[in-house]
């Protein structure tokens, strides 16, 4: 009888994942950014549409981020708080990405005031990077792979990569064969 009594609670959890994830979301950049790292953030989205024809990006939109279900919520930080966020890691990061997975939302802070070291394809390699956390992306082993996530910071893809590709269609359970990759692609999880 006690089993019976716990059913509908298991029928419940069973529809739970605590790692969701869509092909549908919208982007809020902070009104802070100057025009031109707004138009960088709008590049780094692009270049994940590229790759994947079935992401959808519903709105782009300045000001503040409501922090719903799939907002994708950009902001516009100093130096000095991002690299707090990076109290384990090395200095020289201007991008740190806080991902909801209940809600498949993130924030994602960028140093403004860092991000002028950097060339421009620098800075949208970086943002497209943290945009891939944000819709639920992990590190990837690169071992000789073609990856923006592959762990090494210094020899990686500049932009998403068919293996990219296929961990975000793969974390989806989607096939990563489309008309951007008729090949797919492969990737491993970093340990």
């Amino acid at each position: 009888m006690k089993a019976l009594a716990l059913l509908p609670i298991l029928s419940l959890l069973a529809g739970c994942s605590v790692n969701e994830v869509g092909v549908n979301y919208r982007i809020y950049i902070d009104s802070d950014f100057p025009r031109d790292q707004r138009e960088e953030i709008i590049s780094a989205v692009q270049a994940w549409q590229d790759k994947l024809p079935i992401l959808n990006i519903m709105s782009i939109e300045v000001g503040e981020c409501p922090g719903e279900r799939r907002d994708l919520c950009v902001h516009a930080s100093s130096e000095a708080a991002v690299q707090q966020m990076y109290s384990n890691h090395s200095q020289g990061y201007f991008a740190s990405t806080s991902r909801h997975n209940l809600l498949d939302s993130s924030d994602t802070y960028l140093a403004e005031d860092a991000m002028g070291a950097y060339d421009t394809d620098t800075q949208v390699s970086v943002i497209a990077h943290e945009l891939g956390h944000a819709m639920g992306l992990e590190h990837i082993d690169g071992n000789g792979v073609n990856a923006m996530f592959w762990e090494s910071n210094n020899q990686h893809n500049p932009l998403p990569s068919c293996n990219d590709a296929a961990e975000w269609y793969s974390t989806r359970g989607l096939s990563s064969k489309t008309e951007a990759c008729p090949e797919g692609g492969s990737f491993v999880y970093y340990h």
